[in-house]
């Protein structure tokens, strides 16, 4: 890494640790409000690639590894709420009310399913995606499939369930 990109990161972790719990998830990615998760997706990536504490190596000073992490945290944090159609939804009504975390961060990390199979959780993922977006069709359809990976998830049922009465 060049010194010149190094000082320009430093100078952003500098900033962005000042006002860490004053700016909201969608200005600490450079977003708008009402952009899509690809572009959700590609500024988390651009931000992770410079922020990442593992990309600065293990003599970094320990003051500034703090900020570093924190400020990289809080960026995967944002990434987490704005990619996830439900978590997103809630955020923004929280942004409304004036709050720039959502639950003050404390509860995004929560597991809010019982499904141990990853395929099964990569549809269940998709199938509440798509109840976020109204699109009952494509809900039915990918939390079906979850269901016959997992069929004892009471999480896949219970979508299942929303997502029939979506279409009804």
């Amino acid at each position: 890494m060049s010194q010149d990109r190094k000082a320009a990161i430093e100078a952003f972790v500098e900033r962005a640790h000042k006002v860490l719990n004053e700016v909201n998830y969608y200005q600490l990615l450079r977003i708008s409000t009402d952009s899509d998760t690809g572009q959700v997706r590609a500024a988390y990536y651009k931000l992770a690639a410079s922020l990442h504490p593992d990309v600065h190596g293990i003599d970094v000073d320990p003051t500034y590894r703090k900020k570093l992490t924190a400020v990289f945290s809080r960026v995967a944090e944002a990434y987490r709420v704005l990619s996830d159609s439900s978590l997103r939804a809630r955020y923004d009504r929280e942004l409304s009310e004036g709050k720039v975390r959502i639950g003050m961060g404390a509860d995004i990390n929560k597991k809010e399913h019982d499904i141990s199979d990853a395929g099964a959780l990569r549809f269940y993922k998709l199938g509440k995606a798509a109840i976020g977006d109204d699109d009952s069709k494509s809900a039915l359809m990918n939390l079906r499939f979850a269901l016959q990976k997992d069929p004892e998830s009471q999480s896949i049922k219970d979508a299942l369930e929303i997502a029939e009465k979506g279409k009804a």
